[in-house]
């Protein structure tokens, strides 16, 4: 060979034993790496109906598994190691047993798949946990039925979101987004064009909690077997969010939760989370079922929880909480409404600690009603301040217990409370108390009210007050009754009777107080509105001859004085005779009428 030239050396042939190993391994490989699958042929023969999938398939990221009208049936695994993909099928179903897998690691997302069909059952698992959790997206344009379990949850990341939609939606499995302890919780969504019925789990925990949102065109159901819960699961985290739509009737029996958890000094409490219920007509009537939003000591804020019956009944037997047990802590709101009547048979509870109870709003175009036994609890610990509670509907029942006390340490105050109604009652039984300084129950009766009941504020500084239209609408205290400090009247010309409108007086309000200490019972009568120089009402009375005596003068001292008024009232009440004061009785029937009662509080304003 010439200059610059390279000889090519052979090899040698390797030895048999060497050929057959390295064969071996090139085989090992490709049997270990099996071909992905993209269409629907790679799946399933053109003609196979069902589409069957056994043993593992894996799909390619992003592919488009399209099996037309068939159903697309998993047995065995149909697995996305990441990315996304779509299926499309006549009916979809993972079999029990078989599994729809998108699954990533400790620091691998899980995947994203989205399922079209016209109709859905699963009963398998679908799995796309990862760091984060991944998607799933279902859609049915007929029922779908999820009776195993849904997996987007991450144990160290965020959880994923998984979005169910159809026809009339049956959920009686699991489904699991929760997150990581110092994550959030993921989302949940189920959308019903019909019915939505809920007896399994919805999880969406996390350091602080994701979203549950439950919407249907028709009834919901969440049976008594169903929980769903977004609550907090990291020191000092808050709670999230749960809404529940219907716009037929809503039932919830099951437990609904969005709590905040505890902390310490350093990390404070979290913060209750909020839940939204609304349906044409809400039912809560399992004594036992939860719904609650509570804030986690010792300083979060209790939560928000509203519940709207738009056109119907709501109906409540169990318990709500948007309370805030810490010693710093401060109660929520709670807000309830209603196109028909309220029925509360059970307990709200709203109270907090040194920040004070929350608030409680409720609303009825008809009727409310406390059940003997239920309770609404706005109550404040150490030196909080009561929370409020107000009730505002056509009839206003209470035979159960309003409490809006303060705390029991110096600096605390009473809270309010106020209700108002056409017709208004205290039950026998039924019982409002704002103890602690400036507390105060007020009753606005727009027609009538009674007291059958306890009303309770503080003896020094507190105020029980009842403010009426006019004369014939003044409160009626019932044999039983039980009032600390005594009632305190208030004519209010800017009240409008539900019954129709009184003659307008141009006189400002005026207030009578039945001093502490006279009695329980007794009812200051109704003040006069006019100016005329005889005391008579701006209303024009009914003739009668006039008196040769001072009406309403018991003694014969020439002047109407309280005491005179209190024995008045109680002879027009039935408790004392009218030989008590004969003064009173200007007909001469034996009777203390309104309007004898009227001539003699002008007296004693002014002067016979």
């Amino acid at each position: 060979m010439g200059a610059g030239s390279v000889s090519a050396t052979k090899e040698p042939p390797l030895p048999p034993t060497a050929a057959i190993r390295r064969l071996l391994v090139f085989a090992a490989t490709v049997i270990a790496t099996p071909a992905l699958a993209t269409t629907a042929d790679d799946l399933c023969a053109p003609s196979a109906n069902p589409c069957t999938i056994t043993g593992t398939k894996t799909v390619t990221p992003g592919s488009v598994i399209d099996v037309g009208s068939r159903r697309l049936s998993i047995l065995g695994t149909l697995n996305l190691t990441s990315g996304a993909m779509t299926l499309r099928a006549g009916e979809f179903r993972i079999e029990s047993g078989g599994k729809l897998q998108g699954k990533g690691t400790t620091s691998i997302a899980g995947a994203t798949i989205t399922v079209v069909a016209d109709s859905v059952l699963a009963a398998g698992r679908a799995d796309l946990s990862g760091a984060p959790g991944g998607t799933l997206i279902i859609t049915s344009s007929g029922p779908l039925i999820v009776t195993g379990s849904i997996d987007a949850f991450s144990n160290a990341q965020s959880g994923g979101a998984v979005s169910l939609t159809g026809t009339d939606v049956t959920i009686s499995g699991s489904v699991d987004v929760h997150g990581g302890p110092d994550s959030f919780g993921g989302d949940v969504k189920v959308i019903a064009s019909g019915s939505l019925s809920l007896g399994g789990s919805l999880t969406a925990t996390g350091g602080d909690g994701g979203s549950v949102t439950l919407t249907s065109a028709g009834a919901a159901t969440v049976s008594a077997s169903a929980v769903v819960t977004t609550s907090a699961s990291r020191t000092a985290g808050s709670g999230g969010e749960i809404t529940a739509t219907a716009g037929g009737d809503l039932v919830i029996e099951g437990d609904l939760t969005a709590n905040g958890r505890s902390g310490n000094a350093d990390d404070g409490g979290g913060d209750g989370g909020s839940i939204s219920l609304t349906g044409a007509s809400i039912r809560a009537e399992r004594a036992a079922n939860r719904i609650a939003a509570v804030a986690g000591s010792p300083d979060g804020v209790g939560g928000e929880i509203e519940l709207i019956a738009d056109i119907g009944d709501l109906s409540l037997r169990g318990r709500i909480d948007a309370s805030s047990p810490g010693s710093d802590g401060s109660g929520g709101t709670i807000s309830l409404d209603a196109g028909g009547a309220i029925a509360l048979g059970g307990s709200i509870q709203i109270g907090g600690g040194a920040d004070g109870g929350g608030d409680v709003d409720i609303s009825s175009e008809t009727t409310i009603t406390v059940a003997a036994g239920a309770t609404v609890n706005a109550a404040a610990s150490g030196t909080g301040g009561g929370g409020t509670i107000d009730l505002d509907g056509a009839e206003v029942v209470v035979a159960g217990s309003l409490i809006a006390d303060g705390g029991n340490t110096a600096g605390s105050t009473g809270g309010s409370i106020r209700l108002t109604a056409c017709e208004l009652r205290i039950a026998t039984g039924g019982r409002l108390s704002s103890l602690r300084p400036s507390g105060d129950n007020t009753l606005v009766g727009r027609d009538h009210s009674s007291i059958a009941g306890t009303l309770r504020a503080d003896v020094a500084t507190g105020l029980n007050r009842a403010r009426y239209a006019g004369p014939g609408h003044a409160p009626q205290i019932l044999a039983g009754a039980s009032i600390q400090p005594a009632l305190t009247l208030v004519q209010d010309a800017a009240i409008i009777p539900c019954a129709g409108v009184d003659t307008p007086t141009p006189t400002p309000t005026v207030t009578v107080t039945v001093p502490p200490g006279s009695t329980d019972t007794a009812t200051p009568p109704p003040t006069p509105t006019g100016d005329a120089p005889n005391g008579s009402p701006s209303e024009t009375p009914t003739p009668t001859p006039t008196p040769p005596f001072c009406v309403g003068d018991c003694t014969g001292d020439g002047s109407v004085s309280v005491a005179d008024l209190i024995v008045g009232v109680n002879i027009a009440l039935g408790n004392q005779p009218v030989d008590n004061c004969p003064a009173f009785d200007v007909n001469g029937d034996g009777m203390v009428s309104i309007s004898e009662l009227i001539q003699a509080v002008g007296n004693a304003l002014d002067g016979c």
